[in-house]
């Protein structure tokens, strides 16, 4: 209840008592108290509280995930993202030539779990007040979190995301194939590293392709897409504060050019980077990059992530068989 925001004598009222905000605040930092948010959270954030008011929203929050248990909207895509990370190790290793001896690998794991949640817990945090604040939605993952039913849509947004993701990745296996006889000619018998027979095993690339639907529309989509979208709001926005569809589209464009230049270092483990092959890699990928970023404007995080996963299924399951 907003009338509990700014009580008499710096407390709050909250179910029949009071409650001290500095006592709430100093046992719970804000950034935890944030990323525990539920509804009712995230409706006063969008109020954009002052300072004082802002604390006070704070002290509810974790008042009420303390004492009613609510779900914590955050955990479940840094659960994923972390478990992704990870399915995918078998198709880097073999693809990069990376080998490690039984006895490294518990060590190694144990260093990156710790460095990838902390990277993943910051990402998901920032990246869903971002979301939340240009009017994008993941829609599963906000019924799942409010145990609610799925999606009325929810089997059509299914089909559109499969459909769209096996096109995207039949695109980008034609664009390959019209660049071969340029890359074999640019790179000579070096060009065979990026042959569909060149693949790592289909399992592996099956494995991958959680990390690529996990991991690459976190960072790509929740993360680069939603601030750049955010950060352009402050040029143009529509009446009611949020980006315009102009700035939508240059936020996608931006963000899927980003996630054509990171696929870069781990070309360069296979093949020199000429121009042709920077040209092939960066245009093959943003134009799957767009073609997410729209389904994440349009029909949630959720539909970007399962178009991404079909996308690769394609290149790196059935172009490995």
């Amino acid at each position: 209840d907003e009338r509990g925001l700014d009580p008499p004598r710096g407390g709050l009222a909250h179910a029949d008592r009071q409650v001290d905000v500095a006592d709430i605040v100093a046992r719970r930092s804000p950034v935890e108290v944030v990323a525990h948010l539920g509804e009712d959270g995230q409706r006063l954030l969008e109020h954009r509280l002052g300072g004082k008011q802002f604390r006070r929203a704070l002290a509810v929050v974790a008042d009420r995930v303390q004492h009613h248990g609510h779900i914590v909207a955050g955990d479940r895509p840094v659960a994923a993202a972390i478990v992704a990370s990870y399915t995918g190790i078998p198709y880097s290793m073999e693809v990069r030539s990376i080998a490690f001896t039984a006895a490294e690998l518990p060590a190694l794991i144990a260093q990156s779990i710790l460095l990838v949640t902390i990277q993943f817990a910051i990402l998901v945090f920032l990246g869903m007040l971002l979301m939340k604040r240009i009017g994008l939605a993941a829609p599963i993952l906000d019924a799942v979190t409010k145990g609610e039913p799925a999606p009325a849509n929810l089997r059509r947004v299914l089909l559109i995301s499969v459909a769209t993701g096996v096109v995207a990745g039949l695109v980008v296996l034609g664009m390959d194939a019209l660049f071969r006889p340029l890359l074999i000619k640019d790179l000579g018998d070096k060009a065979n590293a990026l042959l569909p027979g060149a693949q790592p095993a289909a399992w592996k690339g099956f494995l991958a392709s959680f990390t690529g639907a996990i991991v690459e529309e976190l960072w790509m989509r929740l993360g680069a897409m939603s601030l750049l979208a955010w950060l352009g709001s402050f040029l143009r926005r529509t009446p009611d504060g949020k980006p315009t569809n102009a700035i939508f589209w240059i936020a996608n464009i931006l963000a899927a050019a980003y996630f054509g230049y990171g696929h870069l270092a781990g070309l360069a483990a296979l093949v020199p980077l000429t121009a042709l092959v920077v040209t092939r890699t960066l245009l093959g990928n943003a134009i799957a990059g767009i073609i997410f970023g729209r389904l994440y404007q349009t029909r949630g995080l959720e539909s970007a992530m399962i178009a991404h996963f079909s996308a690769d299924i394609v290149l790196h399951v059935f172009a490995a068989l």
